[in-house]
């Protein structure tokens, strides 16, 4: 009883995590314990003792060679198996494509920096005008006034915003920037007169004060382009 205690404490502090070879050590135990009880003599008590020993050393070294379960699963002798496959096997990570994003963004802030860089605002069409203003009032217009333009619309087209010009030179329809004439947005031209001849122009107003401050002004009229 002794030595398959010792055995089996040798077993276990040699290999502590199979504990297979525990339960081989406890069998060799027993079966020192039967040969010690039924030989006769020591002659065959040591017979008994070796062929115990060779039987014990078989079995560890089948162990030994046998693969590990995984995850310290205990397995019996009998459940090793070499067709059975213990190794873990951890699902490959897809390969992703690479990022282009970034460089794609970069090229696309590149080429609108460049076409940004590349674009040259055409030059703006100046003409130096000379510019008075009327209303629709008789001294203005005539006797005959009747609140339409030449052009055939009537003076409250665009809130009263619109020029009368020199058809030659500027067709109606044409649209200008007046400086300082309807918080310089564009204007048409919708009317024309007999004195407007050639770089002059006569801006609009609803009543006749307003024409007269304006007097006459001799500026850039910037001609727009649709």
């Amino acid at each position: 009883m002794v030595k398959g205690l010792l055995v089996s404490v040798m077993i276990r502090a040699y290999h502590p995590i199979q504990f297979d070879l525990i339960a081989l050590a406890a069998r060799a135990g027993r079966l020192f314990n039967i040969v010690n009880t039924l030989a006769e003599s020591p002659k065959v008590r040591r017979i008994g003792t070796i062929a115990i020993v060779l039987v014990f050393g078989l079995g560890f070294t089948q162990l030994r060679s046998a693969p590990l379960p995984v995850d310290g699963a205990n397995s019996s002798i009998s459940s090793l198996d070499s067709s059975s496959d213990h190794s873990l096997i951890l699902p490959m990570r897809p390969m992703l494509p690479p990022d282009d994003s970034s460089d794609a963004s970069s090229a696309l802030i590149s080429i609108e920096a460049t076409a940004h860089h590349d674009h040259t605002e055409p030059a703006k069409q100046l003409i130096k005008m000379e510019v008075t203003a009327y209303c629709p009032c008789k001294k203005c217009c005539g006797k005959d006034a009747q609140g339409i333009t030449a052009s055939g619309k009537r003076v409250s087209y665009n809130n009263g915003h619109f020029v009368a010009a020199d058809t030659s030179v500027l067709p109606f329809g044409t649209k200008l920037v007046i400086p300082g004439y309807a918080n310089n947005a564009p204007v048409e031209v919708t009317d024309r007169g007999g004195s407007i001849k050639g770089n002059k122009l006569d801006v609009y107003f609803d009543d006749h004060q307003t024409a007269l401050e304006w007097g006459r002004r001799v500026i850039d009229v910037e001609v727009v382009d649709d």
